[in-house]
């Protein structure tokens, strides 16, 4: 399975980056999360929606996904 990580650590730990294996979720759908809008990545638009499919399927397609995933994070690092 999936590792589980409760909305309030999320909230609480307030990531720079955060990275959705959309699933039917999106950058807005994040923000009206209670809390979720005051996270530094979301006021600041630093949500990264990846391909689900390829996130949801280890096996050598997660290359792909690692790559998508640093070429995201890429462009906010300054």
């Amino acid at each position: 399975g999936f590792p589980q990580l409760s909305p309030e650590f999320i909230v609480d730990s307030d990531p720079f980056v955060i990275v959705l294996a959309s699933f039917g979720e999106t950058a807005d759908s994040l923000a009206v999360r209670d809390g979720f809008d005051a996270m530094t990545a979301v006021a600041e638009g630093r949500v990264l929606v990846i391909d689900s499919e390829a996130a949801g399927r280890w096996g050598p397609r997660i290359v792909s996904v690692f790559r998508e995933i640093a070429k995201g994070v890429d462009q906010y690092v300054p």
